[in-house]
């Protein structure tokens, strides 16, 4: 049995197609998808995160800036935004 593997939401399966050809016992495939993306502008999205300032506690009650070469913020799973600490969200 040849078939395509997919998962996830905002994807559906249109069609699907096998060749007939007996050269092996796996034979070519084909599919198409209607997909569902999120488009961002990187710039804006860039502009927007550098002009956030973002201040945290410490257990002595002293505000600190964040040191965003440090502490980078990254895109996560599309456009969700996430502060990450030595590249572990």
């Amino acid at each position: 049995c040849d078939r395509i593997l997919f998962f996830g939401k905002g994807i559906k399966q249109l069609s699907y197609s096998r060749a007939e050809l007996r050269l092996s016992d796996h034979r070519p495939v084909s599919s198409t998808f209607l997909v569902e993306v999120e488009v961002f502008n990187r710039r804006r999205l860039e502009r927007v995160l550098s002009v956030t300032n973002a201040g945290v506690y410490t257990e002595d009650g002293f505000a600190e800036d964040i040191d965003n070469d440090r502490y980078p913020v990254s895109l996560v799973q599309g456009s969700s935004l996430s502060k990450m600490h030595n590249g572990v969200s």
